[in-house]
């Protein structure tokens, strides 16, 4: 009997593609929305990790993205040191919803709109504060910074072998009430959950 062909194989792919894909997205948009020249060098760390952020809203979801459900924008909130690079993304939209570039409030509360919160270089008692309060809320958090997912966020971006990577907590992302889909899920390198203290 003929044996029946067998489907190949697709390697699941590397990262150093999605960073060009990502790059490739963030600058095409950014152009049709803005000037050439606001779009990110590949050589330009900020403007990388702009292109991340961007890409993962595209790929989640929050849980009012119901139908039916009245638009507003998604409000991306920075604090920390800062980066110039996100307020691109303030000429782009998520699935019809116009992006909001905002700064946490000198005051130090939390802000009543908030889908997403990016770190850079805070204190780590500060970084663990904002984190205890986000955790309340269905708010996707990212940072660079090192000890971000275990400290309560959900994406840590880090650099090995001169390419940006990323891990993700699936237990904080849970907690938070928010889905990242599984096509960034596959590429990342996901943080175990944190053990129970007896």
């Amino acid at each position: 009997m003929p044996v029946p062909p067998t489907r190949p194989i697709h390697p699941r792919p590397p990262a150093a593609a999605l960073r060009r894909v990502l790059l490739a997205v963030f600058a095409i948009g950014t152009c049709a929305g803005g000037s050439a020249s606001a779009a990110p060098k590949p050589t330009d760390p900020d403007a990388l990790l702009a292109a991340f952020v961007y890409n993962f809203c595209l790929f989640t979801n929050w849980p009012e993205q119901g139908p039916g459900k009245p638009l507003r924008p998604l409000v991306i909130v920075t604090t920390g040191k800062p980066l110039p690079a996100l307020a691109a993304l303030a000429q782009r939209t998520i699935r019809k919803r116009p992006i909001r570039i905002a700064a946490m409030p000198a005051d130090g509360q939390f802000p009543e709109q908030c889908d997403v919160l990016v770190t850079n270089g805070l204190p780590v008692a500060e970084r663990d504060s904002l984190l205890a309060m986000a955790a309340q809320r269905p708010v996707l958090t990212l940072s660079r910074d090192p000890g971000f997912c275990q400290a309560g966020g959900i994406v840590e971006f880090f650099v090995a072998k001169d390419r940006m990577h990323f891990r993700i907590s699936r237990f904080h992302m849970r907690r938070a009430g928010i889905r990242i889909r599984s096509r960034l899920l596959k590429l990342a390198e996901i943080v175990p959950a944190p053990t129970k203290r007896k």
